[in-house]
């Protein structure tokens, strides 16, 4: 299930876990007794487990993620989780806490956070070095923009560049016009870290930025800062950034879009 591997990540602790996940509208009614029923087991064990009474076998948290329908990162992370609130030594809590920053990171990659299919690799280099392509593709899902003319007065694109970049993105089927109109189309685009194409898009996007920061825009954030940091506060906010992407990709995942935007965001250690 889609929102259970993205909110387990948001927790150390199984029981806040279980019991989001337990009160969610993805099961129904009845949630605690059709658990207990699947792991074979009391519904007052679920009650106490969840009030810190009892704790959960390692084969009761198996075939919770059997029930939860977790795939294999989720399970081995909710069974990490199990283990830390069982752990009766600090080293060993500290060693299990460590493994599930390693896990949550390896999940939170920014690459992992969305899965899209990519173009062919020519189609690619021409769509992330061409802005107006990115522009256009991004602007088809909003209404007020679906209008060609809207599209191209809003871009102030000649005649011939737009035309060149609606060819591109209708062939690819990044786009379809329908009745005059632009409409986001069935493929999609996610450049992975892993990219050849990464940097170019990378420096693409900034040289964009640049351009705008010239122009004076109250609703734009800016913000540029050097600064000292303790490892401990470093890894607290590398965290807090990459739980905001999570969040952030809910938001457009689940928002009706009215406008294009841009972030850039890095975190780099010197």
């Amino acid at each position: 299930m889609a929102s259970a591997l993205r909110s387990i990540y948001n927790h150390e602790d199984f029981r806040e876990y279980l019991g989001e996940m337990l009160d969610s509208n993805e099961f129904g009614r009845g949630a605690r007794l059709k658990l207990s029923n699947f792991i074979e087991c009391q519904p007052s064990f679920i009650s106490q487990v969840l009030n810190g009474k009892n704790e959960l076998s390692l084969e009761h948290a198996h075939k919770m993620n059997l029930f939860f329908n977790h795939d294999t990162e989720a399970s081995q992370y909710f069974l990490t989780m199990v283990n830390l609130s069982r752990a009766g030594t600090f080293d060993l809590q500290k060693f299990l806490r460590e493994q599930m920053r390693d896990q949550r990171e390896k999940q939170l990659q920014v690459h992992k956070v969305v899965q899209k299919a990519e173009l062919h690799r020519d189609d690619l280099l021409y769509y992330y070095s061409n802005w107006l392509a990115v522009s256009v593709h991004l602007l088809s899902v909003i209404e007020k923009y679906q209008d060609l003319k809207a599209m191209q007065a809003k871009l102030a694109a000649s005649d011939a560049e737009f035309l060149e970049t609606i060819n591109f993105l209708s062939r690819t089927g990044l786009i379809e016009i329908k009745n005059g109109k632009i409409n986001a189309g069935e493929a999609h685009v996610h450049l992975k870290k892993t990219s050849p194409y990464a940097q170019s898009a990378t420096v693409l996007t900034r040289l964009k930025v640049l351009e705008k920061l010239k122009l004076s825009n109250p609703r734009a954030v800016n913000f540029t800062s050097n600064f000292t940091i303790s490892r401990k506060a470093y890894d607290s906010l590398r965290k807090t950034i990459l739980d905001f992407i999570v969040q952030l990709d809910e938001h457009i995942q689940r928002d009706d879009p009215e406008e294009f935007c841009t972030l850039v965001l890095d975190l780099i250690e010197h």
